[in-house]
């Protein structure tokens, strides 16, 4: 299967547009469906910090960004990695130590990591734990480093309304 880094930008785009609605939104169960779970955690509570402190999250998009036109989406990839053998939900994975870690990021843009179990020849004795051996093995987490140039601004706002830091009035994106 290939996959088009037009496309990846694409749908990497909705996704941070999406998640900064939702903070805005205080919509936590799409949160926490949506983002890697240490993230969640770390949002939740400064969401919830600001809500105890009569602050507001507030997202807008400045239509007239550019000229006066809505700002075309710019979107930047310039890193990414594939990651094989560790699950993306952090809670699943086992420390460094319990892994054969191979790294090729320079050359290849991969890291694998294969647990130490599978060197135990009792594994593959039975057929069950062999299948899931090779399950395990096959996961695949894809992360991109992304920079997002948008028309989108994020505003802290006090209980009365007042902005807690101003854009400079050059401030485009």
């Amino acid at each position: 299967m290939k996959v088009h880094k037009a496309e990846v930008l694409e749908h990497l785009f909705k996704v941070y547009r999406a998640v900064l609605l939702g903070a805005q939104d205080r919509d936590f169960e799409f949160l926490e469906q949506y983002c890697e779970e240490v993230f969640y955690e770390k949002l939740r509570n400064r969401l919830n910090t600001l809500k105890t402190n009569n602050m507001k999250l507030i997202v807008e998009e400045d239509v007239f960004a550019d000229r006066g036109k809505p700002l075309q989406v710019e979107a930047n990839m310039y890193d990414h990695v594939v990651i094989k053998g560790l699950s993306p939900v952090r809670k699943e994975n086992g420390s460094e130590e319990d892994y054969f870690i191979y790294n090729d990021i320079e050359n290849m843009g991969l890291i694998s990591y294969v647990p130490k179990y599978v060197t135990d020849p009792a594994n593959f004795v039975d057929p069950v734990r062999n299948k899931e051996l090779h399950s395990e093995a096959h996961k695949v987490t894809y992360r991109a480093y992304v920079t997002f140039k948008t028309g989108y601004k994020i505003y802290l706002k006090d209980k009365y309304g007042v902005n807690q830091f101003d854009y400079p009035e050059d401030y485009t994106w």
